[in-house]
């Protein structure tokens, strides 16, 4: 609410808008990394900083993995926050780290959101 006398509802949508880029919250106080509060395998919502989990993955902050076969541990050649832009993982093979991206990204680097129309 605004106002003088607190008579004017603005929206959340509106509310929100004011926040910089990563945070959220009334204040603006809630900062949320991709990379740190959701462990590379989510992304934020820019609506309260709460993590989305990338396929296969779920919890507030991503790190439990739910998906289909084992999460694949990577040799130095490859790290999947860097390498493969935090949207996919590890897979060795021929001793070259390479990406499997997870649902909505393709590229080498999995670089590319196919997901955005």
């Amino acid at each position: 609410y605004e106002g003088e006398h607190c008579e004017n509802d603005i929206s959340v949508s509106e509310a929100l808008l004011s926040c910089g880029c990563g945070t959220s919250g009334g204040d603006c106080g809630a900062i949320c990394s991709a990379l740190e509060t959701c462990h590379g395998h989510g992304r934020c919502s820019g609506e309260d900083g709460s993590c989305l989990c990338f396929a296969g993955w779920t919890g507030a902050d991503c790190n439990t993995w739910v998906g289909s076969g084992e999460v694949q541990v990577c040799d130095k050649s490859c790290d999947a926050l860097v390498d493969c832009n935090g949207r996919g993982r590890c897979q060795n093979g021929d001793g070259e780290g390479m990406c499997v991206c997870f649902d909505g990204y393709e590229g080498e680097h999995c670089e590319h959101d196919i997901s955005v129309s």
